[in-house]
């Protein structure tokens, strides 16, 4: 009886299997570690007798795609599931309130964007450019660390313009998960890739006084951040990778080098997280940011491509020659692939790195 793994590499030439083409991390590593985390998604949500799936990362269009090139071998035997537009931006922005207004939270891995592009991503109107002028904010000046305080003033004094932003989220999320037959005290499970548990706690927030829910949370991996056990005390949460089957290092690594792992699992162009950015364009994007925006989108596909491969190696195969392994198991090829290639001249961390990765 064959392994997936075995089924992956078999008959395939040694330098095609060390190549760093996106399309074989898909084929090779990306395409076991996303069965592996689908499959342990369907059987926590049997044993916690979840009602609906609520995906914070928008692959819908991925799970059909995989189920077409799979002929049907691979499907989710989810009660009921759906994707969040906008992902996690679109729920931290929709926690935001006028009473507990916190601006650290919109700025989460931001270094490297511009004060445009971080009003772009969570679907604010703009100021005019002498306003962020102002307060030492060129609208093109590229953030880092040393300037998140002005970033912060700037959007507590914006808050009015953001805020009608969240309150539009909140509602557009209410609506959505009564088109998705939620309605209060159903059992809804929360995925995520990980890494704080910031979604879900979001989530929880941003529905708070407008629809009692049950949440857990299914994550593929938490951190082992102060932030994240404070969060794990106060909402039920799981972790397919925790530190029961890997060791502390590896946690901290895999923690280290999370953007990649995001992009390296769920492929996919990122939104905007209002209707703001889709109503004006990136008219207001700086070109370098386009750039990485397209650079991001061409890797995504490339990257898809091969987890559709190995769908389709999958399909091709005898059921009863194949053992389905347990899926940390299945997730070890890619995350020892992100893990050892953290301090490597790694081809892919390198164009990620040229795509802008604060974009992922």
């Amino acid at each position: 009886m064959k392994s997936l793994q075995e089924i992956g590499s078999s008959s395939i030439p040694s330098e095609e299997l060390i190549s760093e083409s996106l399309r074989n991390v898909g084929l090779h590593r990306s395409g076991f570690a996303l069965l592996g985390f689908l499959n342990w998604i369907t059987a926590q949500a049997k044993e916690d007798s979840i009602e609906h799936v609520l995906f914070v990362v928008h692959a819908d269009h991925l799970f059909r795609k995989l189920e077409e090139a799979s002929k049907g071998r691979i499907r989710f035997a989810l009660p009921s599931y759906s994707c969040i537009r906008g992902g996690r931006r679109a729920l931290t922005t929709a926690s935001l309130r006028a009473e507990s207004f916190d601006p650290s939270l919109l700025l989460t891995d931001v270094a490297g964007l511009t004060p445009l592009g971080v009003l772009e991503r969570i679907g604010v109107s703009a100021p005019a450019d002498h306003v962020l002028e102002n307060l030492g904010l060129g609208p093109r000046m590229l953030l880092r660390e040393d300037m998140m305080p002005r970033m912060r003033d700037f959007l507590t004094a914006w808050r009015s313009e953001i805020l009608k932003v969240s309150q539009q989220l909140r509602r557009n999320l209410f609506h959505h998960l009564l088109n998705n037959g939620v309605s209060a005290g159903c059992r809804v499970a929360i995925v995520d890739v990980g890494w704080n548990g910031e979604a879900q706690c979001a989530f929880d927030t941003a529905l708070d006084g407008v629809m009692p829910l049950k949440t857990i949370g299914y994550n593929f991996f938490l951190s082992e951040d102060p932030d994240c056990q404070r969060r794990r005390r106060n909402c039920s949460m799981k972790a397919q990778i925790n530190s029961c089957n890997v060791a502390p290092g590896f946690i901290q690594a895999m923690y280290r080098n999370r953007a990649l792992c995001d992009f390296l699992l769920f492929p996919r162009v990122r939104e905007s997280t209002g209707d703001q950015g889709k109503q004006r364009g990136r008219g207001n994007v700086p070109e370098s940011e386009l750039v990485g925006i397209e650079e991001v989108t061409a890797m995504s596909l490339e990257l898809e491509a091969g987890i559709l491969d190995f769908a389709s190696r999958w399909s091709s195969m005898d059921s009863g020659a194949v053992e389905v392994q347990d899926p940390v198991e299945l997730a070890m090829p890619l995350l020892r692939f992100i893990v050892d290639g953290e301090s490597a001249q790694n081809p892919i961390v390198e164009r990620l790195q040229s795509g802008n990765a604060s974009l992922l």
